[in-house]
């Protein structure tokens, strides 16, 4: 993507664009020049881009923002601005992040799925790095064992097992972590001690 260029005026209106602005939004010199610019701009993201301007031209220093500005189509694009400030005009250059916000979107989604999937399984799932240090469990974990999330993350994946079966569960760890086994049939010791 080629930068679009913008100069508007402390008010702001548009006062100049270049080329890129036709390519990406269809827009031309004469659909934006002597428009303002909030009118382009997502109204949920209006407020915090106005802040971001208003904050850059006391302090005279480049400033940065994302926020989403309207296609001729009617469509909002995801842009990412930087701003100078000189002589009483506001110098913009900005980039098409559209899929970028759109692909960390759908990766956001994903893990929250995930996430969900990872819940509401009814089977104790422990993740745990090869020394059987414990990162996360599930639900099902504190439900069917007794202890709460925090007591779970400080102990030993061993620790889980009662002690006559932690032998045997290393050996199936490892097996594990070298992919020739994918659980452990061994039995759980809960809270309790059950």
């Amino acid at each position: 993507d080629s930068s679009l260029c913008m100069i508007i005026d402390e008010k702001g209106e548009i006062l100049k664009i270049n080329s890129a602005w036709r390519s990406i939004f269809d827009y031309t010199a004469k659909d934006l020049i002597n428009k303002n610019i909030v009118d382009y701009i997502n109204p949920e993201d209006l407020e915090n881009t106005i802040k971001t301007i208003e904050k850059f031209r006391y302090q005279k220093i480049y400033e940065m923002c994302v926020n989403r500005f309207l296609s001729k189509k009617g469509e909002y694009i995801y842009l990412k601005w930087h701003y100078k400030f000189h002589q009483g005009l506001i110098y913009c250059m900005a980039k098409n992040i559209t899929n970028e916000i759109e692909n960390e979107n759908l990766i956001l989604e994903k893990n929250e799925n995930f996430k969900n999937f990872f819940e509401t399984l009814d089977d104790l799932i422990f993740v745990a790095s090869k020394e059987g240090v414990i990162f996360h469990i599930n639900t099902a974990v504190i439900k069917k064992l007794g202890y709460t999330k925090e007591e779970i993350i400080k102990m030993h994946v061993l620790d889980v097992h009662p002690e006559i079966y932690r032998k045997e569960a290393e050996e199936i760890f490892s097996d594990m972590f070298k992919g020739l086994k994918d659980y452990c049939p061994l039995p759980l010791k809960r809270k309790d001690g059950t």
